[in-house]
């Protein structure tokens, strides 16, 4: 069993490093501390759903991979855009 949020973490990690954001730039977005960010990308604490929630949206990334890490799904769909 991994340590609290230590999945979770890395998974952050990794998806701001995909996107090229610093922790700070990150923070700024989803209205957070860099130390907070911090905290949450060590596994020491993990994100309010609310939070969890923002940061999938801000690293485009399914809010299901992100909390439990299912490899299939590390990508959020989006939808098609209709052509009319």
């Amino acid at each position: 069993m991994q340590a609290t949020g230590e999945g979770i973490g890395a998974r952050i990690r990794s998806a701001r490093r995909t996107k090229q954001l610093s922790v700070n730039e990150l923070a700024h977005r989803i209205s957070r501390s860099p130390h907070t960010m911090y905290i949450w990308e060590q596994g020491k604490a993990l994100p309010t759903v609310t939070d969890a929630i923002a940061l999938a949206h801000e690293l485009e990334v399914d809010l299901r991979w992100l909390l439990l890490g299912d490899a299939a799904r590390r990508r959020r769909s989006r939808p098609e855009a209709s052509v009319a």
